[in-house]
């Protein structure tokens, strides 16, 4: 999913709100959704 961005992954999950979608996602995984990606694709 690297050709989609950080808010359109979570509007496709129900959470149209790229703030939101950050803040739970941060909450979750200790990092926010950018970074994980960043780290990820090492």
């Amino acid at each position: 999913m690297r050709d989609l961005s950080v808010s359109s992954v979570g509007a496709r999950w129900g959470l149209p709100d790229s703030a939101h979608f950050s803040r739970l996602f941060r909450r979750a995984y200790g990092m926010p959704p950018a970074e994980y990606r960043r780290a990820v694709a090492l």
